[in-house]
């Protein structure tokens, strides 16, 4: 039920980033610099960008691990 969740959070997170771009794509029309000044002016814009950098970590974290150590056993996974 956990690991739904946070998939359920991971493509929100998704979603939100992606429509927070797009907006801004928009809104400057297309130039590069302005939309890049204008994504990181705003609070909220930077908060949605963090907290996707960090879905993001974390969903690459459980690839590598799930990569190199298949399946790991609850007492391992403490370690980790």
């Amino acid at each position: 039920m956990q690991f739904m969740t946070f998939r359920l959070y991971s493509v929100v997170s998704l979603v939100t980033t992606a429509a927070m771009v797009l907006h801004a794509v928009r809104k400057q029309d297309g130039s590069f610099f302005n939309t890049v000044v204008y994504l990181t002016s705003q609070k909220i814009n930077l908060v949605i960008l963090f907290n996707f950098l960090i879905v993001l970590l974390s969903n690459l974290t459980s690839v590598l691990i799930w990569i190199f150590f298949d399946h790991i056993r609850p007492i391992e996974s403490k370690v980790v």
